[in-house]
């Protein structure tokens, strides 16, 4: 779990998983209205947070939660920088803040994807993705609710690269978006409803 607070900065706070590379942030307020316990995301190319994910190669399940704060409707990106795996967007449609989660599959490359346009602005979010390979089925949760759910045909997910928040520097057509980001964090399980309400509030308890 990263809390992503003033105390780990950029640390995994149990060991597990590699530091995160934190570029163009700023400490903010968080979840439960705590100072200093969220990073703040400018809407530039240099703003970003990157995570190493252990596993490149990875028959596990996989879920990845994390608490967002939408402090405007232009786009940005949460994604794998590979051509194929995970890929996950925060966009604008209308001007509304849009979800779109896609996966992608070699060697003939097929991209299914989910989308959710019912993120609220000005106020946190918990957002929550799950894939599941034995079953295919990858899900899509935001405030405790299933937004989306979809039978990928993918048996494997594969980072060719790390998992990026925020926009690669080098990428100019990167879209980027002024948001906060606190306690992140990464399963190797499709967690359920039930297990994801006894994770939730994790890091409210730090």
């Amino acid at each position: 779990m990263f809390p992503l607070n003033q105390q780990y900065t950029n640390l995994e706070m149990d060991g597990i998983e590699p530091y995160a590379k934190i570029t163009g942030t700023s400490l903010a307020e968080g979840p439960w209205g705590r100072q200093n316990w969220a990073q703040q995301l400018e809407k530039s190319a240099k703003s970003n947070i990157e995570f190493l994910v252990r596993e490149r190669e990875s028959k596990n399940d996989f879920t990845m939660l994390a608490w967002l704060y939408i402090a405007s409707t232009e786009s940005s990106q949460i994604s794998n920088p590979g051509s194929w795996g995970l890929t996950i967007k925060l966009v604008k449609k209308n001007f509304i803040p849009f979800i779109r989660l896609k996966f992608v599959q070699r060697p003939t490359p097929s991209v299914q994807g989910l989308a959710f346009d019912g993120l609220e602005t000005n106020t946190w979010n918990f957002l929550a993705i799950t894939f599941d390979p034995l079953t295919q089925v990858a899900t899509l949760w935001a405030n405790d609710q299933l937004v989306g759910s979809l039978k990928t045909n993918i048996y494997k997910l594969v980072y060719e690269n790390h998992l990026w928040i925020g926009a690669k520097v080098k990428d100019v057509n990167s879209q980027h978006l002024k948001m906060r980001i606190s306690c992140v964090q990464f399963f190797t399980a499709s967690l359920t409803k039930e297990a994801m309400a006894k994770t939730k509030f994790v890091c409210k308890g730090l």
